[in-house]
């Protein structure tokens, strides 16, 4: 949906026949590999943030530079995809400061989508505690109604 309205914004609002609005969408296409990479590495550096902090003010404060960080990578890695195919893209508009600032900002709306849907599971209640299904799991074997996985012979 949001990359239709990057192809077809200047349409819907009366600016533009559409022509050339497929630079932007190739370029919000080709960022997605570097967000799937800088999401795999923003939740690394989380993990060596949470434990290289001891306080709670530290973490968020640790927490905070690594968005913003992978953040600004990946808007960097948008905006140079978008003046390249905007460069390459023939009778296309010209990526004008505020067409490439409405791209960033759906590209940040993109990418923190995917940040959300990448934590989802992982704030599930269900599968967030792993420690209390294991504690589960115990206390059923010691009450004998849980089964045992098979020995290895």
């Amino acid at each position: 949906m949001l990359t239709t309205l990057a192809a077809l914004g200047d349409t819907i609002a009366g600016h533009g026949n559409g022509h050339g609005a497929g630079a932007a969408v190739i370029a919000l296409t080709l960022s997605m590999g570097a967000a799937e990479w800088l999401l795999y590495r923003c939740r690394g550096r989380a993990l060596t943030a949470l434990a290289a902090t001891t306080r709670p003010a530290a973490l968020l404060l640790r927490a905070a530079r690594v968005l913003a960080g992978c953040v600004a990578g990946y808007l960097a890695a948008l905006t140079a995809l978008t003046l390249a195919t905007g460069a390459l893209w023939p009778d296309g508009p010209s990526p004008t400061v505020p067409r490439v600032a409405a791209l960033l900002s759906l590209g940040a709306v993109l990418w923190t989508g995917l940040l959300l849907q990448g934590l989802r599971h992982r704030l599930d209640p269900r599968t967030a505690l792993p420690g209390r299904r294991r504690g589960r799991v115990r206390r059923a074997r010691a009450a004998g109604s849980a089964p045992r996985p098979p020995a290895n012979s």
